[in-house]
């Protein structure tokens, strides 16, 4: 028989120590419970094992490293889903912007070609950084997740298990991103290596990302 989570309202299978959802321990309820009397309840023990890492990390208690999304998720998500879908729009706005201008000028006047392209570079630019705003910062800080996240299953998120916000998002997706490629993009292949598979974007920005 499925319980409740008394922090988040996510159900939780009978006999769960932790949520699924937030991390709550569940046996905190009961022990609230078994001592309201007013009987001291016993110290906890210290975490060992799989919890205690990611307790000293901050996140929520009760999480484990197999609850970290894989990085074969992960590079599928972003190297190539992502990577084409943001491609494909980039492209589409460089083709609009960069091109239109051009042509019209060139109509005009074929002398104001070049100057028909200097404007449509300019623009296509712009199009570009808001392309790259709207299409991979703006849903990350709201949901956690890009077209590429939400079709392989997974999310990113802070340290109490919500969508980061647009402020880390920023901070992951601008400058983590280019800390991590900085080098051969070591920052994203360390990921397959870490214990709780993250990123240095991850660490710069303080995110997680797991099964959604």
């Amino acid at each position: 028989m499925a319980k409740t989570c008394p922090n988040c309202g996510a159900e939780v299978a009978e006999g769960a120590r932790f949520c699924p959802q937030c991390g709550f321990s569940m046996e905190e309820k009961v022990e609230e419970t078994r001592f309201a009397s007013g009987t001291p309840a016993p110290a906890k023990p210290p975490l060992h094992g799989q919890f205690a890492s990611t307790a000293e990390e901050g996140f929520p208690f009760g999480w484990s490293r197999g609850q970290f999304a894989g990085w074969w998720r992960r590079f599928v998500a972003w190297g190539i889903l992502d990577g084409l879908i943001l491609g494909a729009i980039e492209l589409a706005v460089v083709l609009v912007l960069w091109g239109l201008p051009a042509l019209i000028f060139g109509l005009v006047d074929r002398n104001l070609a070049s100057l028909g392209a200097l404007i449509g570079g300019v623009l296509a630019a712009a199009g570009i950084i808001i392309a790259y705003i709207l299409y991979v910062i703006v849903p990350t800080g709201k949901t956690g997740q890009t077209l590429g996240k939400r079709i392989m299953g997974i999310r990113v998120v802070e340290k109490e298990g919500n969508p980061p916000g647009i402020g880390k998002a920023f901070l992951r997706e601008i400058v983590g991103k280019a800390v991590s490629c900085a080098i051969f993009d070591l920052g994203f292949i360390l990921a397959a290596f870490d214990n709780q598979r993250r990123a240095w974007h991850d660490r710069i920005a303080g995110t997680y990302v797991i099964p959604r």
